[in-house]
């Protein structure tokens, strides 16, 4: 699956946050763990200038907790997604909202509503990396398919890492975008094996990334840690940071995250259909963007313990 470059994080407080200003830069070409099966590396060193911890959380958006964008399973589209094996009747083309979270669903890419830019369920998937523009892993981190457990069977895409490390699925799209564009995706967080997850010692970890293509900003990300801190980070043109404090996403359940811009009114985080955070610090059209789902970097942290993710049914609109 390809993959836009917002990133969905959650940080600590400004006090804790400091320590986690260095991140990974990407040092090598060369695919750090062999369960990356296919999809060729990225060019090394080329997103790590966005991968940068907080430096505090000054600009910090109050963010509104509305429930006005209610996400619906209603919309199913065509059996069109490239490695469909046809199975099931045609549904009709849904055309409107092209970028709209009204239009994001846990479902498998046969039964998603149409149009979209780019879809990946990992269900007909062989290797972790295929249909996406690129894998890459590094640091000691993990990046493979599970059959284990998943939103829709049977399959999804699992990560573990700890600090100083990356693990990235990422999509490149070529598509001048002037309106806007949503990135939606399911989230699991922690070892579903696991008895208890405790996310007190975590790294700073980025779960989703959307920026430019050519690796320029405006960014957005979906921020993890460190601790029991989950953030949007968003840098405009200039560089310049803000934040948008989310709540945490449920542990050792599935939970559907959608990222929605729009060029007029900026950016909406919802969960569940269930709007969780807003910020207009960046507005204008997207252009040509990149996503990055799955851990596009951890920070180094002393101590920090493994962070183990679950990806399933990942989603970009735009016009």
């Amino acid at each position: 699956m390809r993959g836009v470059a917002v990133l969905i994080a959650c940080l600590g407080s400004s006090a804790a946050v400091v320590g986690c200003e260095v991140v990974l830069g990407i040092t090598s070409k060369t695919l750090g763990d062999a369960s990356v099966e296919a999809g060729g590396d990225k060019d090394s060193g080329t997103h790590a200038d966005r991968h940068v911890g907080v430096d505090g959380h000054a600009g910090t958006d109050s963010h509104v907790g509305t429930d006005s964008h209610v996400g619906t399973d209603s919309h199913v589209g065509n059996d069109s997604h490239v490695g469909n094996d046809g199975v099931g009747p045609d549904r009709p083309v849904i055309t409107d909202a092209p970028h709209g979270d009204a239009m994001d669903a846990s479902l498998p890419c046969r039964l998603q509503a149409q149009p979209y830019l780019f879809c990946q369920d990992f269900d007909d998937a062989t290797s972790v990396g295929q249909g996406w523009t690129y894998p890459l892993v590094e640091g000691g981190a993990t990046l493979q398919l599970d059959t284990t457990n998943y939103k829709t069977p049977p399959q999804s895409a699992t990560v573990t890492i700890t600090q100083n490390a990356l693990a990235q699925l990422g999509y490149q799209q070529e598509q001048q975008l002037e309106t806007g564009f949503s990135l939606g995706f399911d989230l699991f967080v922690g070892a579903s094996s696991a008895g208890t997850v405790d996310l007190t010692n975590i790294a700073q970890v980025g779960i989703a990334q959307v920026m430019q293509a050519s690796g320029a900003n405006p960014s957005f990300t979906y921020l993890l840690g460190p601790g029991h801190v989950c953030e949007m980070e968003i840098l405009n043109a200039s560089g310049v940071r803000s934040y948008v404090t989310l709540p945490l996403p449920p542990l050792q359940k599935w939970t559907r995250i959608t990222l929605v811009y729009d060029a007029v009114a900026g950016l909406t985080v919802i969960e569940d259909g269930t709007t969780i955070g807003t910020s207009n610090k960046v507005t204008g059209a997207p252009g040509t963007i990149e996503i990055i789902v799955g851990a596009p970097f951890a920070n180094p942290m002393s101590g920090a313990s493994p962070l183990t993710l679950e990806i399933d049914d990942v989603v970009l609109r735009g016009q």
